[in-house]
């Protein structure tokens, strides 16, 4: 089962693969000598960390330390973010776990300084693999599954296809077939559609290890050794090595061992050349097996003690390496020997089970503490929500508390402005009314006792006596005017009134003869007076139609003319307009202006009321 780890982990190499058949010498040499611009020199630097990755991995730490500290100089955290996930990526191969980790987290924590979301989620799939590593796929799997949400969409189709892969290898760990064959093959299914080398090459390998854990090993093969091919084609080391290990345990399975042998020394010819120390363990374990099946005794020993003695504490690499030592120094006839290395197998096999039951309880410490980690912050994400919606609902309220307060303020200053308007207009009417008792008590009466005294002296005053007619015509036409005596009969009198002075005003009645207020009915004449003057002295009107509408609730009067018009937008309000506009104003009423140039005018003003019959 080891080799998935291996798998899941090749998923996470560098996905810019063409730039490794570049002659790394030349790169170098630009670096050392050209001056360039800065994110031309952090491209060069990828680029050279891309070459040795399958070829040297000291020499990529060397370069992912330097090309780091001048990313460092230069403040560019996206840069920092991907050096520190070669560097990691590149202590991981070496099995320094510690050191990859620390570079792991700095990637996280400065691919989220610079919002990169795709180096955040490959760093954090690497981390998922150190989790992977330590026997915690629990974790693993929520860094996985994290990143492969957190995925802007299916254009980031290596990023998408490499957690897929992952994913698929924690299910194929826990012998959960299915769901493993079900996600590697939504990855592989990608990989073909886009073209995706690299991808393809670990979805090939996933497969080939679910068919072999299944014993399914022709079916093994065939994606192995796709594998393996696109492993050469892209000169890839960590994928010929874990393919030709693959491909040389199925054939000694198969009893092919001259296939087998080929293929271990290759795994081993490879691993050294790389010089990663999994890698190098992962060549010995297969070799072992493989001198095993060719009964070669004391070769399939030395290399099993080699893996013992090299990390005889991780379980898995000291299982397999005791196994081969115990079997072989049986056949060589080292009792003793055979006797110690089986009592340490069953040591490893004892300490396995209870590291298994550690890791279950370690498992279950962690998911309570998860659990109350996860209660405790829904229970302060509550309190977050309703203290936000305390402030939304008391913002709310100042608003409308705010809002009401300014309309109170702007209807008081209406009203304010509505009373003293009445009230002018109320001393308005007295006045009139008072001046106009005069006019026609007193001046009119005068002026008729003077014509009286003079009537018998005919020739020598005729012409004061014309005189005094007018003035009495024009005294009466005023004291009308100013208020009307017909105006104690109601609207449709008094204007029928007025209008008979005037041989081109005529005037319609509609609807109910109802009584209103006596200001109501005031404003209306005075409104209707002083708009039918307005068209006398201004529009030059053949006829001017003046038109009363009333009925219990509404009065509406009408003055139109077929005189010259004028233009709206161009024609300042005057003296006469600004009065009939405060006084409607001052009884709520509507009023309505059409005119242009030539076709007359025509103005309507409606008022509500209340009549008094």
């Amino acid at each position: 089962m080891k080799k998935t780890i291996f798998i899941c982990i090749m998923t996470l190499c560098f996905t810019c693969v063409y730039s490794q058949n570049q002659n790394v010498d030349s790169l170098i040499y630009v670096l050392e000598t050209e001056k360039m611009p800065t994110e031309n020199k952090m491209r060069l630097y990828w680029d050279i960390l891309l070459c040795y990755w399958n070829t040297d991995l000291e020499k990529n730490i060397i370069y992912a330390k330097e090309a780091l500290n001048y990313a460092n100089k230069e403040n560019d955290d996206s840069w920092i973010s991907r050096f520190n996930r070669a560097l990691g990526m590149s202590y991981y191969f070496k099995g320094e776990y510690d050191l990859s980790l620390i570079a792991l987290e700095n990637a996280v924590k400065y691919a989220i300084k610079a919002k990169n979301k795709r180096e955040e989620n490959a760093s954090n799939i690497q981390i998922g693999n150190m989790y992977f590593k330590a026997g915690k796929e629990e974790l693993a799997l929520k860094y996985y599954t994290d990143a492969l949400s957190s995925l802007d969409s299916l254009e980031q189709y290596i990023d998408y296809a490499n957690s897929l892969i992952n994913i698929s290898t924690i299910h194929s760990r826990h012998f959960n077939i299915e769901k493993a064959k079900y996600y590697i093959n939504i990855a592989l299914k990608t990989a073909e559609e886009q073209n995706l080398m690299q991808p393809k090459m670990s979805c090939y390998s996933n497969l080939g290890s679910i068919y072999n854990d299944e014993g399914l090993l022709d079916s093994a093969l065939v994606f192995i050794h796709k594998s393996y091919e696109i492993g050469h084609i892209l000169n890839q080391k960590i994928n010929i090595i874990i393919s030709t290990q693959m491909l040389a345990g199925i054939y000694s399975d198969l009893g092919d061992l001259k296939n087998a042998e080929k293929y271990a020394q290759e795994c081993l010819d490879t691993a050294n050349e790389y010089g990663g120390k999994q890698e190098i363990l992962t060549a010995w374990i297969i070799m072992a097996k493989v001198n095993f099946a060719l009964k070669r005794y004391k070769d399939c020993e030395m290399y099993a003690s080699k893996t013992w003695e090299a990390d005889s504490m991780d379980i898995e690499n000291a299982d397999n390496a005791i196994h081969y030592l115990c079997s072989s120094n049986i056949f060589l006839g080292n009792k003793e020997k055979a006797f110690y290395y089986l009592q340490k197998y069953k040591d490893i096999r004892d300490e396995k089970s209870g590291k298994s039951l550690h890791n279950s309880i370690a498992d279950m410490e962690i998911k309570y503490e998860t659990e109350k980690k996860e209660i405790r912050i829904a229970s302060l994400e509550k309190e977050r929500q309703m203290y936000i919606w305390l402030g939304v609902a008391g913002a709310l309220l100042a608003i409308a508390l705010s809002v009401a307060l300014w309309l109170r303020i702007r209807s008081a200053r209406k009203e304010k402005q509505l009373v003293a308007t009445q009230s002018v207009l109320d001393g308005e009417m007295g006045e009139r009314s008072r001046l106009a008792r005069d006019l026609h008590d007193r001046l009119s009466g005068n002026l008729s006792a003077v014509k009286m005294g003079i009537k018998d002296n005919r020739e020598s005053i005729l012409s004061i006596q014309d005189k005094l007619d007018k003035c009495i015509d024009e005294v009466r036409r005023i004291a009308h005017n100013l208020m009307p005596a017909s105006l104690q009969f109601g609207l449709k009198v008094a204007l029928g009134d007025f209008a008979a002075q005037y041989d081109n005003v005529n005037f319609h009645f509609f609807g109910e003869e109802k009584r209103a207020e006596d200001r109501i009915e005031f404003v209306v004449y005075c409104c209707a007076s002083e708009l039918v003057n307005n068209s006398l002295r201004h529009s030059g009107a053949n006829n001017i139609n003046l038109q009363l509408i009333q009925s219990d609730k509404h009065i509406s009067i009408t003055v139109q003319d077929d005189g010259c018009g004028f233009d709206e937008n161009s024609v300042k309000k005057g003296f006469g307009m600004k009065s009939i506009n405060d006084r409607i104003a001052s009884c709520n009423g509507k009023i309505d202006v059409s005119s242009s140039p030539g076709n007359g005018t025509e103005t309507t003003i409606e008022l509500k009321i209340e009549n008094t019959d």
